[in-house]
């Protein structure tokens, strides 16, 4: 499903960032379907370090433009919750979209308010530049249901501090490996302005 540049997300700040629509893209790929095969069934995402909630908007924005849903029961029942460490990122959050966003430090494990196998897809985009514990990618796993999908986004320049722990999940059939997307730059109109480009790929993982 192609994410048109609507002009409301296409005008300042992280939208510009384009980790943004590449993983709202993966998030339509990965979402549970319908026994029918006639759309998206109801769901539950986590959105780790969710900031604003720019991501859970542009994807109920994209899924109500384009139908994305099997039914209108489907999309009400769809669950969005997220956790940020900015409590003033928070504020901005907006209630009607998400059940809950909640201040926490995501670094700090295990996350206290989510209770093992509670997501049928999980996020985190633009975050673990801020991160340390790699211990955190545990949570992705724990946090998810078996047959789960976690959407992670890493730079190139901070991917090494994650990368022995990411593979060892795989060894230990925790998870495996989907999808890793082509190497993109985040900030190519800054680039283009002589900086040195901001390499990313995506992942996604399903939950064993």
């Amino acid at each position: 499903m192609a994410l048109a540049a609507d002009e409301e997300f296409v005008q300042g700040g992280d939208v510009d960032m384009q980790t943004n629509g590449v993983v709202v893209e993966l998030m339509h790929k990965y979402w549970p379907q319908c026994s029918s095969g006639q759309g998206a069934s109801a769901a539950t995402l986590l959105d780790i370090g969710c900031g604003t909630g720019l991501i859970g908007k542009m994807f109920m924005h994209a899924a109500e433009r384009d139908g994305f849903f099997a039914s209108e029961q489907a999309r009400t029942e769809s669950v969005l919750r997220g956790i940020d460490f900015s409590g003033d990122m928070l504020t901005h959050v907006p209630a009607s979209l998400y059940e809950e966003a909640l201040q926490h430090d995501v670094d700090v494990t295990p996350w206290p308010m989510y209770a093992d196998s509670v997501a049928d897809i999980s996020i985190c985009n633009g975050v673990f530049i801020y991160l340390k514990n790699a211990a955190v990618l545990d949570e992705f796993a724990r946090t998810c249901k078996p047959g789960g999908k976690c959407v992670l986004m890493f730079r190139h320049d901070v991917l090494p501090a994650f990368e022995e722990k990411r593979d060892a999940m795989q060894t230990l059939g925790k998870w495996r490996l989907l999808e890793k997307t082509p190497t993109m730059d985040n900030f190519p109109g800054l680039t283009a302005g002589g900086l040195e480009p901001t390499l990313f790929n995506v992942f996604v993982y399903e939950v064993l």
